[in-house]
């Protein structure tokens, strides 16, 4: 039963990174071109796709892949909330990338171990 709400908060905590991944690139900052803008967009949001699928099929594997890409989007926060004009996003996109991060840690440690 935990680990099926840590795997429910950890899709929902991906979901926030994609809402705000997608509010950012559409609405926020968008690119001049709408091609540019779109294949951005498909850009930075595949490895969040990528890794709840994975994360629905096998947790223990999600988690692990969950929490290396939100060091990317984290990184990517850090790299936004520099700049004075993209302050607040760059802030709002550490937060739920460390929710992220604490979410997938947390659903690996509470995950059964897999004999070998």
């Amino acid at each position: 039963m935990t680990t099926q709400i840590l795997r429910a908060s950890l899709l929902l905590w991906l979901g926030s990174l994609f809402a705000l991944m997608g509010t950012e690139r559409l609405l926020i900052d968008p690119i001049a071109g709408v091609l540019a803008n779109l294949a951005v967009l498909v850009f930075q949001l595949a490895p969040i796709l990528v890794v709840a699928v994975v994360l629905i099929r096998d947790s223990a594997r999600g988690a692990f892949w969950a929490s290396l890409i939100a060091l990317l989007y984290f990184t990517h926060g850090v790299a936004q909330a520099a700049d004075a004009s993209e302050r607040l996003v760059g802030a709002i996109e550490i937060i739920v990338s460390l929710g992220v991060f604490v979410s997938a840690v947390l659903l690996l440690r509470a995950a059964p171990k897999r004999s070998q």
